[in-house]
C-alpha cells in the first residue's frame, strides 16, 4: 500500500508551524481511515513553532531563519525582516520583497522536515501532499501569492485552506467537538494571531454527508478603533503596546536603532507573562541586557490590565460586531473554538463569555488546544483523512466580500465594500460617491452568478466644453418586460472631472462620447477553482441601436486600494 505524507503548514505573521501525517492509500484508492502517524509538530530549533523571521545574510554571515534570525536583529537591523507575511499582495516593491521573504523562509520549513518526508523518494510507493493555511479574510491575491510561494519553495501538490476550517478539522478529530447522530452546531471560531484575529461561524450537520457551512465576517471596520485609532487586532499590537510601556521611560522610541531587538524581548516577556498569568502568579519579572547593562522589567497583573485594558475590552465588542455582522444571536451559537498562540491569553475565555455566557470549557463548548498555536497545522494535516474517508466533505464557504457596480461619480469599477452613502440624492456633488448596485452579497455561497443581469443606461444630457451632465438609469431583470428600475441619478461634472471619468470608464466598460445613449448588461459569475481560490467574470454586453450586440467578458482582479482596503477591477 502507498504511503501518503500530509503536510500542513501555518504560515503565521509571528510564529509558524508545520505539522506531518502519515497515511495508507489501499490498492482501490481509499484513504486507510486511521493514520500510521496522526499529524505532530516538526521541532524546529528545539521548538514547535518558530519565529517568522529571516536574516537575509551578509558578506560575512550567511541567511537564518527563526530565533536565530531574531538574535541578529539586534547586530544588523535593516538586513532581518519580519512582519513579511501581513504585506503580501501589497503594491509595488514592498509586495515583492514580502513575497521574496515567504518564499525564502518557505524554503527554510521545508529544509527542516526532509527527516519526516521522503522528498526525493521517486517510487510509486510515496505520495506527498501539503496544504497551507491562510487567514479567513484574505484576498485572491493574497491566498493566490501564498500558495504560489510554498510551491516555489518546493512543497509538492500545494492546495490552500482558510485557517478556520482547518481548526474546525483539528478539533473534529482530537479535540471534544462531536455530535449526537441527527444533532447540528454552529460554531464560531476565533483565530487570534500576531497579526489579526479572524471570525468565522461555522455551520455543522450531524449528518457525516453534508459539507460544512463557513461565513467569514470581518468586524474590525465595523467596531470602533481601539487605543490611538487602531484598527488591527492581534499579538504584534500586543507587544507594540507593553514595549511602549516598558521601553519609553527608558528613552528608546519605535525610531531607535534597537527597537527591533526590544520588540523581540517584549514579544518573549509577554509569553511568559501570560504562562505566570494563566497558572495563578500576580507579576511576572525578567532582564533585558541593552548597550551592556541589565534593565530589570517587571509586570504586575493589574498593572497589565491597566495598560491593556483598550485592547482586553476591545475583544468583546469585535465578537458582538462578528454576531451582528452574520446576524445571529449569541443564543444561536453552540460552541466557541479559539485558536492561534494569542488566544492563550488568560484573560480571553472570559471576554467570550461576557458575550456567551452559556458557553464554557467544563460543557464543552468553549474549546482551545493546550497549544492553540499547533492546532491550524494539525488540522491542515488532517483534512486529507476527513475529506477521503467520507466523514465530512469540503466545507462550502460564503463570500468574504460584496461586489457592488458604482454609479459613474464614484467609478466605473466594481467594490467588495461600497463607497460611503451619502443618501438619495437629484444632484450628487460631482465626484463624490454615490449610492452603488450591489451585485453579490456578502456571505452569498460560492459559486455563484447574478439571476439576472443588471441594465446600465447611461444617457448624455448636457455636453460642452466646461461641463458634462448625464443620467444612470439601472434595472433588474433579464428581459425589457421583467426589469425593475433600481436607480435612476443625473450627475454633473465639470470637464476636468468628466475627462478623468472617460479615461477610467473606457478601459472597462466600451462606453463612448459619440453616442447619446449606450446599454450594457452586466452579469457577475463568481466561482472556486479546484485550489479553492476565488475567481469572479463580469460580463458585459453592449447594446446600440440597429447595431448586433458585442460582448466582452472581464476577470475580476483584487488589487489593494489606496486606503489599504482591497477592491477588485475589471481586468479584460
Amino acid at each position: 500500500m502507498k504511503r501518503v505524507y500530509a503536510i500542513g503548514i501555518d504560515f503565521g505573521t509571528s510564529n509558524s508551524c508545520i505539522c506531518v501525517a502519515c497515511y495508507l492509500r489501499r490498492a482501490d484508492g481509499s484513504l486507510s481511515p486511521i493514520p500510521i502517524k496522526r499529524p505532530e509538530a516538526v521541532p524546529i530549533q528545539y521548538r514547535d513553532t518558530v519565529p517568522t523571521v529571516v536574516f537575509l545574510g551578509s558578506a560575512s554571515e550567511p541567511p537564518v531563519f527563526g530565533e536565530v534570525a531574531e538574535e541578529k536583529a539586534l547586530f544588523y537591523p535593516e538586513l532581518t525582516q519580519s512582519n513579511f507575511k501581513m504585506r503580501l499582495g501589497a503594491p509595488g516593491a514592498d509586495g515583492e520583497d514580502a513575497f521574496h521573504y515567504t518564499c525564502r523562509f518557505l524554503r527554510y520549513l521545508r529544509s527542516q522536515v526532509a527527516d519526516s518526508v521522503p522528498f526525493f523518494d521517486s517510487s510509486s510507493e510515496v505520495e506527498i501532499v501539503t496544504c497551507i493555511g491562510h487567514p479567513v479574510q484574505w484576498t485572491p491575491d493574497q491566498r493566490d501569492l501564498t500558495r504560489q510561494a510554498a510551491i516555489e519553495a518546493g512543497f509538492p501538490n500545494v492546495t490552500i485552506d482558510d485557517e478556520s476550517s482547518s481548526a474546525i478539522y483539528y478539533h473534529l478529530c482530537e479535540e471534544s467537538l462531536s455530535l449526537e447522530p441527527d444533532e447540528s452546531a454552529r460554531a464560531l471560531v476565533i483565530d487570534m494571531g500576531g497579526g489579526t484575529t479572524d471570525f468565522a461561524f461555522v455551520e455543522l450537520s450531524g449528518e457525516p454527508g453534508v459539507a460544512p457551512v463557513t461565513t467569514p465576517v470581518d468586524p474590525s471596520r465595523l467596531v470602533p478603533p481601539w487605543g490611538a485609532d487602531r484598527h488591527t487586532y492581534g499579538g504584534r499590537d500586543m507587544d507594540d503596546l507593553l514595549l511602549r510601556h516598558i521601553a519609553t521611560p527608558w528613552g528608546y522610541t519605535p525610531h531607535s536603532r534597537e527597537w527591533s531587538f526590544l520588540l523581540r524581548e517584549a514579544r518573549r516577556f509577554k509569553e511568559m507573562f501570560s504562562l505566570a498569568m494563566l497558572v495563578g502568579k500576580d507579576s511576572y519579572r525578567a532582564q533585558w541586557v541593552l548597550d551592556g547593562a541589565p534593565h530589570e522589567v517587571r509586570l504586575q497583573r493589574d498593572e497589565f490590565e491597566s495598560v491593556a485594558q483598550g485592547y482586553i475590552e476591545h475583544m468583546p465588542r469585535l465578537t458582538q460586531g462578528a454576531l451582528a455582522l452574520a446576524g445571529l444571536r449569541p443564543e444561536d451559537v453552540d460552541a466557541v473554538i479559539l485558536t492561534g498562540g494569542h488566544s492563550r491569553w488568560y484573560w480571553v475565555e472570559a471576554a467570550v463569555q461576557t458575550i456567551f455566557p452559556g458557553i464554557s470549557a467544563a460543557s464543552h463548548s468553549l474549546l482551545r488546544q493546550r497549544h492553540p498555536d499547533q492546532s491550524v497545522a494539525r488540522g491542515l494535516a488532517y483534512k486529507w483523512m476527513i475529506e477521503a474517508v467520507g466523514g465530512r466533505p469540503k466545507p462550502r464557504r460564503r463570500a468574504t466580500h460584496a461586489i457592488w457596480i458604482a454609479s459613474p461619480e464614484s467609478s466605473a469599477h466594481t467594490y467588495t465594500t461600497p463607497p460611503v452613502n451619502l443618501g438619495p440624492s437629484a444632484n450628487p456633488v460631482a465626484g463624490t460617491p454615490s449610492d452603488p448596485l450591489l451585485i453579490m452579497d456578502r456571505g452569498q455561497f460560492l459559486p455563484y452568478r447574478t439571476p439576472g443581469p443588471a441594465r446600465l443606461s447611461i444617457q448624455k444630457i448636457d455636453f460642452n466644453s466646461g461641463h458634462a451632465t448625464l443620467r444612470l438609469k439601472i434595472y433588474s431583470g433579464s428581459s425589457d418586460t421583467a426589469r425593475t428600475e433600481l436607480a435612476d441619478r443625473i450627475a454633473t461634472f465639470d470637464r476636468s472631472l468628466w475627462e478623468s471619468f472617460i479615461k477610467r470608464i473606457t478601459s472597462h466598460l466600451p462606453w463612448s462620447t459619440a453616442y447619446d445613449t449606450d446599454d450594457f448588461d452586466v452579469e457577475v459569475l463568481c466561482s472556486v477553482d479546484e485550489n479553492e481560490m476565488f475567481t469572479g467574470q463580469v460580463r458585459v454586453t453592449r447594446f446600440l441601436r440597429g447595431r448586433p450586440a458585442q460582448q466582452q467578458t472581464y476577470m475580476l482582479k483584487m488589487e489593494p486600494s489606496v486606503n489599504g482596503q482591497a477592491s477588485p477591477q475589471m481586468v479584460a
